[in-house]
């Protein structure tokens, strides 16, 4: 099982996960747009990992 950590520019937020990805997606669609702000959004599948 793989351990994954990390945390936004300021340390405010922080994150870890324990378990593997399965799966990476850039999406172009209308709600990744107006949901990240940007011009795309980057997706990160991790099914049956454990997030803290």
């Amino acid at each position: 099982m793989n351990h994954h950590s990390g945390s936004c520019l300021c340390g405010a937020v922080s994150y870890e996960l324990l378990g593997d990805f399965q799966s990476f997606f850039l999406c172009h669609c209308t709600r990744c747009q107006k949901g990240t702000g940007s011009a795309h959004a980057a997706n990160l599948f991790a099914a049956g990992s454990r997030l803290t």
